[in-house]
């Protein structure tokens, strides 16, 4: 038994809204017209496609039918829409992965919901049913656990890398204070 499609839909977006706390965004939306430039919806709708072709299909149907409410779907997903597309074009490796652990979510909340659906079943036939999924969600989860883990540890260590090339930056920057204190100085004198 599945879920419903427009309960589909809503999984999805929840599954992308948590699962994205990991990512950061490093765009800031302070215009309410920067979320709904054409060019911020592509790259959102091409975010969504790769999560989910249905869910993007269902984002662009509803951006022309009812664009009031794909503004308010978009401004929820926006910034975590554009971490992931800020991820793509920095990182293409860990995007993927981030990817991958996304569909991995979507899966475990749909077969979480068929095997609380199979557990209420009093028929008996259900019993076999309902230990197939349950063993189903448990692989699932494990490798939505084991790629949460792998992708929190290659986050790290991106970190990691981008932390020593700051640190080398200031090491430079600190033998340097002169040179930039009068560069300082010149753009302020510059009209």
């Amino acid at each position: 038994m599945r879920i419903q499609r427009s309960h589909r839909l809503w999984i999805l977006i929840a599954v992308v809204v948590s699962g994205l706390v990991g990512v950061r965004s490093t765009m800031h939306l302070s215009a309410s017209n920067e979320v709904t430039a054409p060019e911020f919806i592509d790259r959102y709708l091409d975010v969504a496609d790769q999560i989910d072709p249905a869910l993007a299909e269902q984002l662009r149907s509803m951006c022309q039918i009812d664009p009031e409410a794909f503004e308010i779907v978009l401004r929820r997903l926006g910034p975590m829409l554009s971490g992931l597309a800020d991820l793509r074009m920095d990182d293409p490796e860990l995007y993927q992965r981030k990817i991958r652990e996304l569909h991995l979510e979507a899966t475990v909340a749909s077969l979480a919901v068929d095997a609380r659906r199979a557990s209420m079943s009093d028929d008996p036939a259900n019993a076999a049913i309902e230990a197939s999924l349950q063993g189903q969600l448990e692989a699932m989860v494990r490798a939505q656990v084991v790629t949460s883990l792998e992708n929190r540890a290659l986050f790290a260590q991106r970190l990691r890398a981008h932390l020593e090339g700051l640190e080398s930056e200031l090491e430079v920057d600190r033998g340097r204070i002169d040179e930039l204190v009068q560069s300082r100085m010149e753009s302020l004198a510059s009209p």
